[in-house]
C-alpha cells in the first residue's frame, strides 16, 4: 500500500530537483575577482585549480541559496505560533545546523530574491561570508544593492570598497586615522582604551553601541 507521506515527500524532492537546475547560478573564476588566482607557479596546474575552485564556489552558491530557501520557510512556518516556541532552534540542533549558519543562508536567499537582475543574483549568490555580514548590517544596503544593480561590471572587490566608504561599522585598524574601521573582535581585545584620547573613546563607544544595536536586531530575526 503506498504512502501519501511519503509520495508528498517524494514529489516535492522532484520539484526541489527541477526547480534547482532552473535557478542554478552559473559560476566562472574571472567572478570571484577577491582571489588573485595564483595558486603556484605552473600555469596549466593554475588553470585546473581555478576550474575546480569556480566548481566548489557554484556549488557553495547553489546550496546556501537552496538551503536559505528552505530556512526561511520554515522561520514563516515556525513563526508567530506559541505552540511552536522554540521549535526552529530545536530543529535545527536535531538536523545539525548552528543557528548563526542558518541565519547566514537565510540572509543570502533574502538577498538574492530581493535584487532583480542576473548579474546581481549572481553577486549576491558568491559574496563570502565576510563581505555578506557586512552588506546586511550597512546601514546603506538599499542604497548598495541599487548601485550594484546599475551597474553590470560591479564585482565583489567593488562591493568590498563602497561598505567601506558607506558602512557605519567604523572602530578600528589605525588609530591615527580620522575613521577607522573594525576588522575583528580580536582588534579589540588587544586595543589598549586608556591610550586613545577622548574624542576617539567616544568614537568607539558610540560604533560599539551601534554594533551592539544591529547584533540585537539579528538575534530578533532568529
Amino acid at each position: 500500500m503506498s504512502n501519501p507521506f511519503f509520495n508528498n515527500l517524494s514529489a516535492n524532492l522532484n520539484n526541489l530537483e527541477s526547480h534547482q537546475k532552473n535557478r542554478m547560478v552559473k559560476i566562472e573564476f574571472q567572478n570571484l575577482d577577491y582571489l588573485d588566482g595564483n595558486f603556484c607557479d605552473n600555469e596549466e596546474v593554475n588553470y585546473f585549480l581555478k576550474e575546480k575552485t569556480a566548481q566548489i564556489c557554484q556549488l557553495q552558491a547553489n546550496s546556501s541559496l537552496e538551503l536559505g530557501k528552505i530556512f526561511c520557510e520554515a522561520v514563516d512556518r515556525l513563526a508567530g505560533d506559541n505552540h511552536y516556541n522554540g521549535l526552529y532552534e530545536k530543529w535545527l540542533l536535531q538536523i545539525g545546523f548552528n543557528k548563526m549558519t542558518a541565519l547566514r543562508h537565510r540572509k543570502r536567499y533574502e538577498l538574492y530574491t530581493q535584487v532583480k537582475n542576473e548579474h546581481s543574483k549572481k553577486l549576491v549568490s558568491i559574496l563570502p561570508v565576510r563581505f555578506l555580514s557586512d552588506l546586511v548590517s550597512s546601514n546603506e544596503k538599499e542604497e548598495i544593492l541599487a548601485q550594484i544593480e546599475e551597474n553590470p561590471e560591479f564585482k565583489v572587490n567593488d562591493l568590498k570598497k563602497l561598505i567601506a566608504t558607506k558602512d557605519n561599522v567604523t572602530v578600528i585598524d589605525e588609530l591615527d586615522d580620522d575613521k577607522f574601521y573594525f576588522r575583528g573582535i580580536e582588534s579589540l581585545k588587544k586595543l589598549d582604551v586608556k591610550k586613545l584620547d577622548f574624542s576617539k573613546a567616544k568614537q568607539l563607544k558610540d560604533e560599539l553601541e551601534k554594533i551592539l544595536d544591529d547584533v540585537k536586531k539579528i538575534l530578533g530575526d532568529i
